[in-house]
């Protein structure tokens, strides 16, 4: 009996202890709280977790050269830097230091479509690295394609590709971790942002931290 007790206490300890790990590694970078984003038509809704010190949320309508080429954008950033928000097809990216996450989503909404939401999200990668490619922000360039992976996160894939670029004129380096997925045919991306000074010591940290956030995304149907 005194053996069987033993054994059983090793057990539950063990248990424990593999709880405690799993635990630790869903541990949040940071102190986080979760918010809700409505989506436009019947795109549902996006949860995700970020962090609180994000306390600045704005959206708008980008517009550009043609009607179907719009898109809204819902932004999450620091109150401590300048509110900012793109429009038309081409502008300026700031030259100061920032940080931000952004979902953006078609301004005119697509209706189904025969290819499926994966199959898109494939497709979809496979033209963002050929683009990439093309725009020489590969290797040798200022702006570096450095990683692509898809992940299938809460039962959906998504393309997620890592930028980095240095400014050696402002004397501040970019990275951004941008993902996407599909839904109904409509393209949701997540774009993580940080620009720091190049003795900026977050930068290490930030694709990882972006990561975490990524992994807490789900998308709720339209009721």
């Amino acid at each position: 009996m005194l053996k069987f007790l033993s054994i059983l206490f090793l057990y539950c300890l063990a248990s424990c202890t593999s709880r405690s790990a799993k635990e630790l590694a869903l541990t949040a970078p940071e102190q986080v709280h979760v918010v809700t984003v409505k989506l436009v038509d019947s795109l549902g809704s996006i949860t995700i977790s970020l962090p609180t010190r994000y306390d600045t949320t704005y959206s708008w309508t980008r517009y550009s050269d043609c009607i179907d080429c719009g898109d809204l954008r819902y932004r999450f950033q620091p109150k401590a830097f300048p509110v900012t928000k793109e429009n038309g097809w081409f502008w300026k990216e700031p030259t100061d230091v920032f940080e931000r996450f952004t979902i953006i989503h078609p301004a005119s909404f697509v209706s189904g479509g025969r290819e499926t939401d994966s199959s898109y999200v494939f497709k979809d990668h496979s033209l963002k690295k050929i683009a990439a490619r093309e725009k020489g922000l590969l290797k040798g360039a200022s702006a570096m394609l450095v990683s692509d992976t898809i992940e299938k996160i809460n039962n959906r894939y998504y393309s997620i590709l890592i930028y980095d670029s240095n400014d050696s004129v402002n004397a501040v380096n970019t990275r951004k971790l941008m993902a996407s997925t599909n839904v109904k045919g409509n393209n949701i991306q997540f774009n993580f942002e940080l620009q720091v000074e190049k003795t900026d010591t977050a930068l290490r940290k930030f694709i990882e931290n972006s990561k975490y956030y990524l992994r807490s995304v789900k998308l709720n149907k339209s009721k």
